[in-house]
């Protein structure tokens, strides 16, 4: 919603409240009584958002979604990619690092994890080494979501910052990880 231009969130008005809208060369365009508005809107402090007016505010109500538990983002990884169920663990949890990480101001969503996922399950079919391919995966999959707070780091370039924490990241997922060849095999 936050990413409408104004003339839109206009036309919306009419359109939640009375159920209508006008449309050039066409006349009125009546809603059914079931008609409903659900809109969703990004963080204010995303880039390309917009102020959203009080009369567009008034006219609907706030319910904020929080990430899915670990076990529901797995679900959604795997209903989605052909990979091992150990993959999809190490991709979604290092997902979840991003977000956990308090120099990290807005961290990875399910679909870096999927991502994540899907470059690995590659570069391992390529032969590459486990570990080196998630990493390399991580590199590929992270940098371009997620955004850091950069007061918490120093005046090295963001890029390296960026790599570094990757690095940092799955070294800690590689930690917990159990990296038996036997985990690796994909799903039918």
């Amino acid at each position: 919603m936050n990413r409408l231009p104004e003339g839109v969130q206009n036309v919306l008005l009419p359109a939640i409240d009375e159920r209508l809208i006008q449309i050039p060369y066409l006349g009125a365009l009546k809603a059914k009584p079931e008609f409903r508005v659900i809109a969703t809107q990004n963080p204010k402090e995303f880039v390309a958002t917009s102020h959203l007016s009080e009369a567009i505010l008034d006219r609907f109500e706030l319910v904020v979604l929080e990430y899915q538990s670990l076990e529901e983002e797995k679900q959604i990884v795997s209903a989605q990619a052909k990979a091992s169920a150990q993959a999809i663990d190490w991709a979604v949890r290092l997902a979840r690092l991003t977000r956990e990480d308090e120099r990290v101001r807005r961290g990875a969503s399910v679909r870096a994890a999927l991502s994540v996922v899907n470059i690995f399950d590659s570069l391992v079919s390529a032969k590459m080494e486990a570990k080196q391919a998630f990493h390399a995966a991580a590199l590929a999959a992270l940098p371009n979501r997620i955004e850091l707070d950069r007061e918490s780091f120093s005046d090295r370039g963001l890029n390296q910052e960026t790599n570094q924490l990757v690095a940092e990241w799955v070294e800690q997922v590689w930690a917990g990880a159990d990296t038996s060849s036997q985990k690796l095999k994909k799903k039918p």
